[in-house]
């Protein structure tokens, strides 16, 4: 399926030319989130100078649920992400530059540039952290509460928050995670209420069938095979119901 066709990318190993090297580490941008799955980004490579221009789609600034393009460049960064966790599993040196403003294509946003430009290079991967990025899904699935968070997956964001001299807050009580849930619902139910927003979103809400590249399938709300068909038409119709596919 199309949709889920980049995530076969391949890892690396032995000599690579620069160009397809810079066309490989963009096969890993466009694996990062991004808003609704826009994918708002256009990627430009330089192989000469070992740059890769990341730069912001208009086209997949949406005017409803992204108005100031926050989101948008939110997911630009994430982009952005995936292409260093890359070149840092191949140990590649690099650096990367931001723009001022928040320009459109063919400006780009944010520059990503190797340190060592060569014809060629010899790859040899960091599986660990290349495989991970891989495994990453997006789950839209109702929150289920009976199931804690892995005390090894605290200990380890605890520990990169610290590295970056942050402060972290864990709410593990029932009572205050259903009230901030509640909260959520009420400004997801406000949004949802809105008839532009609902046509704007339902253009990114596809059948699991779907050989679209940009959108949500339904499988990541939790919605099998069948009902991703009824749902889409029931937000399509603009039903007040519509926030039951969350």
């Amino acid at each position: 399926m199309k949709n889920y066709d980049p995530w076969n990318i391949p890892i690396l190993e032995g000599n690579v030319g620069i160009e397809d090297l810079l066309r490989h580490l963009v096969g890993w941008g466009i694996l990062a989130p991004s808003t609704h799955n826009t994918q708002p980004w256009k990627f430009r490579i330089i192989p000469s100078k070992g740059v890769i221009d990341l730069c912001l789609d208009g086209r997949f600034v949406l005017p409803e649920s992204d108005k100031r393009g926050r989101q948008s460049v939110v997911s630009i960064g994430c982009a952005l992400q995936n292409i260093i966790s890359a070149a840092e599993s191949y140990h590649l040196p690099h650096r990367f530059d931001f723009l001022p403003g928040m320009p459109l294509y063919p400006a780009p946003i944010v520059s990503f540039r190797l340190e060592d430009v060569r014809e060629s290079y010899l790859l040899h991967g960091d599986r660990e952290l290349l495989n991970a990025m891989k495994a990453r899904s997006m789950n839209r699935n109702e929150y289920d509460s009976t199931k804690p968070i892995p005390s090894a997956v605290i200990d380890s964001i605890t520990e990169t928050i610290q590295d970056m001299s942050l402060e972290l807050q864990i709410i593990t009580d029932i009572p205050t995670i259903l009230a901030i849930s509640d909260f959520q619902y009420m400004a997801d139910s406000t949004v949802v209420m809105r008839t532009r927003f609902r046509n704007e979103l339902s253009k990114f809400f596809l059948a699991n069938d779907s050989p679209e590249g940009r959108g949500m399938p339904g499988a990541t709300f939790g919605l099998d095979d069948a009902t991703p068909y009824k749902k889409l038409r029931t937000w399509k119709c603009g039903l007040t119901n519509i926030h039951l596919v969350f």
